[in-house]
């Protein structure tokens, strides 16, 4: 049995006991409007009905599939792009994606018809498997030239020919909407590298060159499940117009977690506008750069991903793009995103080198902002439960503008870190400089700002000094200005009695007449007492050899004991409050000591004088390792310190 397909309004003249005939005119006049292929290109959409109509157990022993050209379409196009669909069909309950395809006209063929190359099949008859035969060739009764029986001439013709298969088809790349075919392509192919095509539940569009690839790629999948990414993230928000074309349930089986979507600009739009705070419920962003389904517009996308980075920048971004332009990749990156990754175009469905490398540029991808955010996500976290912090905010922020400056500072910080993630080694091992080390500095300016916020500096207390004979003089002559010494001279723990530095001053000499203190005058003929200082007390002891190296005491004998930082704040956690009562008060000293060592031998500290210092060059310390500043070590321990500082907690980062 041979099956014949036509239009029943055609003028073919055959006997049916040789063919079964199958009119389409029925198929032709079907209307689908929730239909993918149905809206955007109607002809693709017939021949796919067609084709997929004849899975049937009754056609299990045809010989041949004869399609006549007139089947309403133009010229040749419908008939040829027919003979595809069925030759890239998959069937369960017959074989005829696989027996000889002969299409057939009432004249000899024209090569040179318009019609053919306007068709999808590249040199459709020159495939084996496809063939042309007249009406006369293959619908007349023919006599055997042997036996003299009556036969339909299709049997002779026959027994020329051979069945194909869809590897010998030559397709062109579809030109209706090429964007659309990369995204259902990649993640068909994105699918298949991870082992997980037969997985997939979702039906992808049946156009011809979709068909093809689709039964190639089946040939050559990866039967072996990766399951490298899965547990990197909990909850991941797909943000795509295609995540309802295998993205969304794709992208849950390669990470193993709840994959949420939004589908347009307008859903995107509603929680900019009115929930931003949804965003935050998510460990892991996809964004579409062309989010506007049929638009090549990433307008839309890159206020979103602005928007996203501006309020969340502890969330990661990476853009999914079908585009490969160059220039994208400088705009997202510049718009804040974390990574760009483009999904496999099925231009290049031959090419199974490039596949491998998208398939790993994904996963690496994806490696890499786990561990990014595996360690930002924790830091942008603990700066916001420090900024929301009762005894943060209590922190002066006028005149000085303290509190201000420390928030400046930990953004600035965060944005070191991130950057340290994203520098290139040639950076590195070229300029001798590393974005950790930055980041380290930068935090440690905010112990400066720290000091500032919690000691109260008396330069306006009035002094009361005492002449030869113990008389108290507490103004200068003429009883008109209080005497004060230079600014500074006495610190003290704000809203306590702990003073960390005392100035004491005398007076600078005395009258041999009446034992009067002596006088200047100012510039401008005032008269003035001259005082000097008398010595400095640091209620603080420092011994480097015995942890926790800082105790309560008094040190006068060195004049710039006080100035260091690290002392300043080591009387702070053994005095202040909200520090002093810590059990893990030890601990911070010793880091605040360790810590200080490892600040003086950064390459931004100026004022090292010892030999050592000087024996090194920046390159000589990089290859030594003697500089080697990490987030998760000398960084972690500098902002627990500084959390401890700010708030009385001790909190701990943990990744």
């Amino acid at each position: 049995m041979n099956i014949l397909i036509h239009l029943s309004n055609s003028s073919l003249q055959f006997k049916s006991d040789f063919f079964l005939p199958i009119d389409v005119e029925d198929h032709l006049l079907r209307q689908e409007p929730s239909n993918y292929l149905y809206l955007n290109n109607r002809e693709e959409y017939y021949t796919s009905l067609i084709s997929e109509s004849l899975d049937l157990t009754d056609y299990k022993d045809v010989k041949s599939i004869v399609i006549d050209k007139n089947l309403g379409g133009s010229g040749w196009v419908r008939a040829i792009n027919l003979a595809g669909h069925i030759r890239c069909s998959t069937y369960t309950n017959c074989n005829l994606s696989n027996v000889p395809i002969i299409l057939t006209d009432a004249s000899d063929l024209y090569l040179e018809d318009p019609s053919i190359k306007e068709s999808s099949v590249i040199n459709f008859f020159h495939t084996e498997g496809f063939y042309f035969r007249r009406h006369d060739q293959i619908f007349t009764v023919v006599s055997d030239k042997i036996t003299g029986v009556s036969q339909p001439a299709i049997n002779n013709e026959l027994r020329k020919l051979k069945g194909g298969s869809f590897n010998g088809i030559n397709l062109k790349t579809p030109n209706d909407n090429r964007h659309q075919s990369t995204n259902e392509w990649g993640a068909m192919r994105l699918a298949s590298n991870f082992g997980l095509l037969d997985s997939i539940q979702f039906n992808y569009p049946k156009h011809l060159y979709f068909k093809y690839i689709s039964k190639l790629l089946v040939e050559i999948s990866n039967k072996t499940t990766d399951s490298s990414l899965c547990g990197l993230f909990n909850n991941v928000l797909l943000i795509d117009d295609n995540a309802d074309n295998g993205w969304q349930e794709l992208i849950s089986l390669i990470l193993s977690c709840n994959v949420d979507k939004r589908i347009s600009t307008s859903e995107v739009l509603a929680w900019q506008n009115i929930t931003p705070e949804k965003f935050c419920n998510y460990d892991l962003i996809f964004l579409d750069l062309y989010l506007d389904k049929g638009k090549v517009d990433s307008t839309s996308s890159i206020r979103t991903l602005k928007f996203i980075k501006s309020k969340f920048p502890q969330i990661p971004v990476i853009i999914f793009t079908a585009s490969d332009k160059a220039w994208n990749l400088d705009l997202i990156l510049e718009s804040g995103a974390d990574a760009m990754y483009v999904k496999e175009s099925p231009i290049y469905f031959r090419d199974q080198e490039y596949s491998v490398r998208n398939y790993n540029d994904f996963k690496e991808t994806i490696q890499f902002i786990s561990e990014k955010y595996k360690i930002l996500k924790p830091y942008w976290s603990a700066i916001q439960h420090i900024l929301s912090d009762n005894h943060f905010n209590t922190i002066e922020n006028s005149p000085k503008r303290i509190k201000a400056r420390i928030v400046e500072r930990f953004k600035m910080f965060y944005g070191l870190l991130k950057k340290g993630y994203e520098q290139w080694e040639y950076d590195k091992a070229t300029f001798y400089y590393s974005d950790y080390e930055l980041a380290f500095i930068t935090l440690w300016s905010i112990l400066n700002e720290i000091q500032e916020a919690y000691y109260e500096k008396d330069d306006r207390t009035p002094l009361t000094l005492f002449d030869q004979d113990l008389n108290p003089i507490q103004k200068h002559p003429g009883e008109t200005v209080s005497i004060t010494p230079i600014p500074g001279f006495n610190w003290i723990i704000k809203n306590q009695s702990e003073y960390f530095l005392k100035h004491e001053f005398v007076f600078e000499g005395f009258s041999d007449h009446d034992g009067t203190p002596k006088t200047r005058r100012n510039a401008r003929g005032r008269e003035y007492f001259k005082l000097t200082s008398a010595g400095v007390e640091c209620a603080l002891e420092y011994n480097s050899k015995v942890s926790p190296f800082y105790r309560n005491g008094s040190t006068s004998n060195r004049q710039t004991f006080h100035k260091e930082l690290s002392n300043q704040i080591a009387f702070l956690i053994l005095n202040k409050n909200t520090l002093k009562s810590s059990a893990k008060k030890d601990s911070y000293l010793v880091n605040l000591k360790e810590l200080t060592e490892v600040r003086n031998h950064l390459y931004l500290t100026h004022g090292e004088t010892s030999e050592v210092y000087f024996r090194q060059t920046e390159e000589d310390k990089r290859s030594s390792g003697a500089s080697n500043i990490t987030p998760d070590r000398d960084i972690k321990k500098l902002f627990e310190l500084i959390e401890f500082l700010l708030t009385g907690k001790e909190a701990e980062i943990t990744f």
